[in-house]
């Protein structure tokens, strides 16, 4: 039997990469592998000795620790494949968690940097803002308290936006009478250049029926003949 110089790659249809994997993984073959090469050897020394063991059955070990081996391959790349499955799910795990930890440190870099928009308003002072409240609120506003600071500039706030409502209701309340009277104001002018046009029609009826009476008067009226005196 001619034996092979080169291991050919192994053919993908080849019944042994089908294998199952069983549930108890074989023992590996190589602890193994100089008993039968030993058992070559003899063979191909002795073979007609009784001692020596015959060919089918060297080729039947030979043919088992090719199937154990093939069930441990087979078993490892089965292996691989799960844990490269595994790496690539770790990974997609990890740029998320590298997304979210970019993420929240642009917001913690934003928020180092926050300076509160109440801090450039042109807010009344502390002083003044205490001599518009009531005096149960600045009880509430004891600095005793942790959160004074705080309190207390949420406080003021609050009550600037309420001014700021109150000065709003009171600038849309003027833009309503504004409207109201600008309404009105073009009433009135419509109705004056109505009189006024009612004005002029009557001024020349007016006119028209004089003219016509003064035609008729002069039509009409009596002539006076004035005669002499006897001579």
């Amino acid at each position: 039997m001619a034996i092979p110089s080169v291991i050919q790659d192994q053919d993908p249809a080849d019944p042994l990469l089908l294998l199952p994997i069983p549930e108890q993984l074989p023992f590996s073959p190589v602890s193994g592998l100089p008993a039968i090469v030993s058992a070559i050897d003899a063979y191909l020394t002795d073979a007609v000795s009784s001692d020596v063991p015959s060919m089918p059955v060297i080729a039947s070990v030979i043919r088992q620790a090719t199937r154990n081996a093939q069930s441990l391959l087979n078993a490892a790349r089965a292996g691989a494949a799960e844990a490269r499955e595994e790496l690539d799910q770790v990974d997609v795990r990890l740029r998320e968690v590298e997304y979210e930890r970019d993420r929240v440190r642009k917001e913690t870099e934003k928020c180092l940097r926050y300076e509160p928009i109440h801090s450039a308003m042109d807010s009344p002072s502390v002083e003044t803002f205490f001599e518009k409240v009531e005096p149960s609120m600045i009880e509430q506003l004891s600095p005793t308290h942790e959160d004074h600071q705080q309190t207390l500039t949420i406080t003021r706030l609050e009550h600037e936006l309420e001014e700021i409502l109150k000065r709003e209701a009171q600038a849309a309340q003027l833009t309503k009478d504004r409207d109201a009277y600008i309404r009105a104001k073009k009433e009135i002018k419509m109705k004056t250049d109505a009189v006024d046009v009612h004005l002029g029609n009557f001024a020349k009826t007016a006119n028209a029926v004089g003219s016509k009476v003064k035609d008729v008067a002069e039509v009409h009226a009596p002539t006076v003949s004035v005669s002499s005196g006897p001579s």
